[in-house]
């Protein structure tokens, strides 16, 4: 799942450590990711998306979490903003498995 945390990325207090290790940057591809004010509270690789369309964005503070998923069900609206960039896919798969392990 990607949040924000108002603005506050994984700063945002009340957020363990551990919390803070399950988290990634995540950015559109061709856009540097910024908001890294936090980043050395993470350990993992940004994760590039390919966008959907030219127009898509992401918040600068756009984290997403790995301890949490969500089944989403085929009658739900879901906003599609691309894909992951071949690139980041290794790192995405991993952190995952890494993380639900644990």
């Amino acid at each position: 799942m990607i949040y924000t945390y108002g603005g506050q990325g994984v700063l945002k207090p009340g957020l363990s450590d551990s919390d803070r290790k399950g988290h990634a940057v995540i950015h559109m591809t061709g856009a540097r990711p910024t908001g890294l004010q936090d980043g050395r509270l993470m350990n993992k690789e940004p994760i590039a998306v390919d966008p959907a369309s030219p127009d898509q964005k992401l918040n600068k503070w756009s984290r997403l979490d790995f301890r949490r998923v969500y089944t989403v069900e085929h009658n739900v609206k879901v906003k599609n903003i691309g894909h992951v960039a071949k690139r980041s896919m290794p790192y995405l798969l991993s952190y995952f498995k890494v993380v639900n392990e644990a």
